[in-house]
This record gives structure tokens, C-alpha cells and sequence, in this order.
């Protein structure tokens, strides 16, 4: 009896030691490719998979539990061209260097409920404020500078007392007169 608990023992540990070797840890760095400097905050993801992380300072950064073998590493951020770049099984470090691209600044559109969304898969209307038109504004918060910017947009801050609503943004349809 103890030598079969015995042996199944050790295929189970056997069996565990190919399961933490088939993944692995990839690091790397971002970089502009005009000026050569760190990007922080590109969005590093592996294809195929729910992996992803963000660089940060020095445009470090670190994935772990990245699959063996050959993939494909996603690099994004805002006002640079996107990258797709190969990893062969065995490479574990990543340099990539993004072009920039000044039309990639209005890629995103931040929709107020903690995400973002790509304007390509956005299905609203989408009215855009520069910040230049915001700073034009003396005014004490983000909601006051945006008041009569859109057409339609109804922004209306309260006190912030307690219970109460901070903040309240609603957009009427034009009227066809």
C-alpha cells in the first residue's frame, strides 16, 4: 500500500515538472524610433492570449507566464504605429522601437465609464474638444471648460455634498427645424 502511495507520489511530481516548464518570462523595452527615447505606457500583449502588460519607466517590461514556442508579441500605444512582432521559442528579451503617427492620437475615445473604446468600434456619434479649445476656458474643473463646447452636450456639476450627484453629462438629438 505505501509503495503504491509512493509511486504515485512521484508521477505527480513528475508530471507537474513539464507543466512549469512550458511556459516562460519575456522582458523587453519600447522605444521611440525618432528620438531613441524609453515609451512608458505602451500596451505589450501576446497574441492569442489574455497576457498583456503595460511598460513603464525606461520603457521596461515584464510578461510572465508567456507560452513556449514561437509567438507573437503586440505592442500599442497612443500616437505610434502599432508593432506585431515574431518571438521564436527560446528568445525571452524584446526590443521594440514604435514610428510615431500624429493621426493615432485620435484612436481612442475615453466613453466615461472607466474604459476606452477604438473610435473604429465606437457605435455613438463622437464629438471631439481639442485641448486648445479647453485651455482657451479659465475655469476651475474639466466638467466647466466643456460646458457649451458641443452641441447637444448638457454638463451640469452639483456641490458634491454628500448624497449627491457629483456630475451629470446628457446629450439631446439635434432637432431638424
Amino acid at each position: 500500500m505505501r509503495m503504491g502511495c509512493a509511486v504515485m507520489a512521484l508521477a505527480l511530481l513528475l508530471g507537474a515538472v513539464p507543466a512549469a516548464a512550458q511556459t516562460r518570462t519575456i522582458t523587453g523595452t519600447v522605444t521611440d524610433a525618432e528620438t531613441g527615447q524609453p515609451l512608458e505606457g505602451a500596451r505589450v500583449s501576446v497574441r492569442g492570449t489574455a497576457l498583456s502588460t503595460t511598460s513603464g519607466a525606461g520603457g521596461r517590461f515584464t510578461l510572465g507566464n508567456v507560452p513556449e514556442g514561437n509567438i507573437v508579441v503586440a505592442i500599442r500605444r497612443i500616437g505610434h504605429n502599432f508593432a506585431d512582432l515574431p518571438l521564436p521559442a527560446g528568445q525571452n528579451e524584446l526590443r521594440a522601437i514604435l514610428t510615431r503617427d500624429p493621426l493615432r492620437l485620435s484612436d481612442v475615445v475615453v466613453t466615461g465609464q472607466a474604459t476606452g473604446v477604438e473610435r473604429r468600434n465606437l457605435a455613438n456619434a463622437v464629438a471631439t474638444v481639442s485641448g486648445e479649445e479647453v485651455s482657451r476656458v479659465s475655469a476651475q474643473t474639466v466638467e466647466q471648460a466643456l460646458q457649451g463646447k458641443v452641441i447637444g452636450a448638457s454638463i451640469q456639476a452639483n456641490s458634491g455634498a454628500p448624497g449627491r450627484e457629483q456630475c451629470r453629462h446628457s446629450v439631446q438629438p439635434e432637432r431638424g427645424d
